[in-house]
């Protein structure tokens, strides 16, 4: 019965890497789009692989093949609920983006022009001219997430000449301090 057992470490096993991997899929740039164009053939293998796994468990255990299902399950809810912009494995991708790029923010922030140029710095992590970029927004003064009209003369000028222009539509999230998100398309 030990060997059968044994068996149950395959659904968290699969859960962890599942997760680690749709993680880095959110973090690493590039891949989200590559996936999207590839998903045709990877999703349906993937489908597959995990069929003949559940039909191999519910020959040797049942209860492994029951765990291995809403290991699934787990997953799906993790990488796609509520929607997989906002998803949990989403949101632990931009922590990991930010960690990466925080030091890159606070460095051309510590600038010593940046008053007169304005609290605005920029980092891009990621980015596809048709869909969008996204990265991460170092504002001192908050007004990124302001309404167009409420925001300063001198912020906008200044945000004019980014990837947060006037003619731009973006998103911002606010992630903590005068650290936000941005997805933006121009």
């Amino acid at each position: 019965m030990k060997d059968k057992t044994s068996l149950l470490r395959i659904a968290p096993a699969f859960l962890l890497v599942g997760f680690l991997i749709s993680v880095l899929i959110y973090a690493v740039p590039g891949v989200l789009l590559l996936l999207a164009f590839t998903g045709l053939l990877v999703v349906p293998l993937l489908l597959l692989i995990v069929l003949v796994v559940v039909i191999y468990l519910l020959r040797a255990y049942w209860p492994a093949a029951l765990a291995l299902i809403l290991a699934v399950t787990l997953l799906c809810v993790l990488v796609a609920v509520p929607r997989p912009p906002d998803s949990v494995a989403s949101i632990t991708a931009t922590w990991l983006q930010f960690l990466v790029v925080q030091h890159e923010l606070q460095r051309r922030a510590a600038v010593p022009n940046v008053g007169t140029k304005g609290s605005l710095v920029l980092v891009g992590v990621d980015g596809f001219v048709p869909v969008g970029s996204r990265g991460f927004v170092y504002d001192s003064t908050g007004q990124v997430t302001l309404p167009t009209s409420a925001r300063s003369a001198r912020w906008q000028a200044v945000a004019d000449h980014t990837e947060l222009a006037s003619s731009c539509d973006f998103t911002v999230k606010h992630l903590f301090g005068p650290y936000y998100s941005y997805f933006s398309s121009c």
